[in-house]
């Protein structure tokens, strides 16, 4: 998708740590799902895709995927390690760059020529830190704008040790500010909407959401991948691949338990029953997909795939509606109160990218749907269909249902919605 910050000189550099989680990804601006529209249904998307990609004009949005060093790195890592059969004098189209980093890295890696496609306004930032960092002879931006675009203060963007004050490209900012010009009337047009002059060798995109789908981006990658890509072209990532697995998240319990007694106490506090809305706090909290991080030993089964992607294949028809059936079996005697979801991506070369609880922690961290408490015992079966399709009303959301059993119990159906609520829950 999109992101900000100075470019990485080699493959494999990078903070490590855990990373400060401090901006979420969202799919509508300010988290407002728009809803009141004027001319149908075609008005109604315009004004859902214009929320969506002014969240994205965020600078600590881009700071948060940045910031994110398993994500970047591997990217990087996926370019440079490739970079002689793939990269090197071809040509590349970077669909929702962003701050330009990934185009940025293609240029590193000898590309021809990169084609940095956005709709949001931060391109405009991306077409500033591509010229302060010499590349524009080699990254055209493609931005949904018509309107000059003033210079910010490059040294406010470079904060990468290997751009600090005395390096060439915070010099070439300097002299781009001390102009106090205006970058020229550039192109307009969504990934949809952008004619290239060419075909290319290469598409690259980070369009992965929370739960991998969330957002809804991958359908435009896949058009510009069916008008532009050359025979033979790569994808990167070309595969991915969304799992589930049983799980029994601590924080649900800690935060059942505190918002009960909340409620509970006011009677000791204010001499007023207010325990009525304890039930109903509770059973809505259960409702709402949930991103947070599970940990590693709260994973009460092996996982399965939800959905495998070939991303040189797979449609966008494809990706309105998925269901697949599952059968998985508890790891130990434990209490399952959640099916917990990642994401991995292959790059071509079969660099992994992993959002698993087994490895370090990402900004999309995972995926939980909250379920009823139940105790398992070693190797008790729970089997069920999980359906993903995308919302009627906002493409960019997704419903969520859940048919399953337990020990070959009674069928329990629960429907999720994932839209911007889902992200607002750091309990």
């Amino acid at each position: 998708m999109s992101e900000m910050e100075a470019v990485v000189a080699a493959p494999g550099i990078g903070a490590e740590g855990t990373q400060p989680l401090t901006k979420k990804r969202r799919a509508s601006e300010n988290g407002i799902a728009m809803t009141e529209m004027k001319n149908g249904i075609d008005e109604k998307a315009r004004v859902i895709d214009e929320s969506y990609f002014a969240s994205y004009s965020d600078i600590e949005l881009h700071r948060t995927m940045i910031e994110d060093s398993v994500r970047t790195n591997a990217y990087q890592q996926a370019i440079f390690q490739n970079m002689e059969e793939d990269i090197r004098g071809k040509v590349v189209v970077d669909v929702g760059c962003g701050t330009g980093i990934l185009s940025m890295f293609c240029a590193q890696a000898g590309a021809k020529m990169v084609y940095a496609i956005d709709a949001s306004k931060i391109a405009g930032h991306a077409k500033q830190l591509i010229e302060a960092n010499g590349f524009k002879d080699v990254i055209t931006v493609e931005l949904c704008s018509e309107e000059p675009i003033p210079l910010m203060s490059f040294e406010l963007l470079l904060l990468e040790p290997s751009h600090g004050p005395g390096s060439s490209g915070a010099c070439l900012a300097k002299q781009a500010v001390a102009a106090g010009g205006l970058l020229p009337h550039i192109l307009q047009g969504k990934a949809e909407e952008v004619e290239l002059p060419e075909k290319v060798d290469i598409v690259v995109s980070e369009w992965m959401g929370y739960m991998l789908l969330y957002e809804t981006m991958l359908p435009s990658v896949l058009y510009v991948r069916d008008k532009w890509l050359k025979p033979g072209g790569k994808m990167y990532p070309e595969r991915a691949v969304l799992y589930m697995a049983l799980g029994e998240a601590q924080w649900i319990t800690k935060y059942e338990e505190g918002t009960y007694d909340f409620w509970i106490s006011l009677n000791h506090i204010y001499n007023l029953d207010m325990s009525l809305l304890a039930d109903h706090a509770v059973a809505r909290y259960k409702d709402v997909v949930h991103v947070h991080m599970v940990a590693q030993e709260d994973v009460l089964s092996l996982p399965t795939p939800v959905c495998d992607l070939n991303l040189m294949t797979i449609t966008a028809e494809d990706l309105r509606s998925m269901s697949r059936s599952f059968t998985l079996f508890s790891m130990g005697s434990r209490r399952l109160n959640s099916m917990v979801l990642w994401f991995d991506v292959w790059f071509p070369g079969g660099l992994k990218l992993s959002t698993s609880p087994d490895n370090e922690d990402t900004h999309w961290q995972n995926t939980v749907l909250p379920l009823a408490t139940v105790s398992l015992q070693q190797d008790t079966q729970v089997k069920g269909e999980l359906s993903i399709t995308q919302d009627l009303i906002n493409h960019r959301f997704l419903n969520v249902d859940l048919k399953y059993s337990v020990d070959k119990g009674e069928e329990i159906t629960r429907c999720f919605k994932m839209d911007d609520n889902c992200n607002d829950n750091d309990f």
